[in-house]
């Protein structure tokens, strides 16, 4: 795990959604996803429920938010 991977993370749920966060980033969206999408590997879990008006943590997003936050 990457600590941009984080950055990425916390990003993706401060704007509650991956364009903004790719924004706030300064990188391309496809970037920001395969970040997330790697880290998602890394933990074997999913982070988001993805839908094409909005995102939401899952409930092991949740979790890991929450350590993410205090890091």
């Amino acid at each position: 795990m990457e600590f941009f991977q984080l950055e990425c993370f916390l990003s993706i749920v401060k704007n509650k959604s991956f364009t903004e966060a790719s924004y706030d980033m300064s990188i391309s969206q496809s970037s920001l996803s395969k970040h997330v999408i790697k880290l998602e590997k890394e933990l074997n879990v999913k982070l988001f429920d993805r839908s094409k008006k909005y995102i939401t943590l899952t409930n092991a997003g949740e979790e890991f938010f929450a350590h993410a936050s205090s890091i």
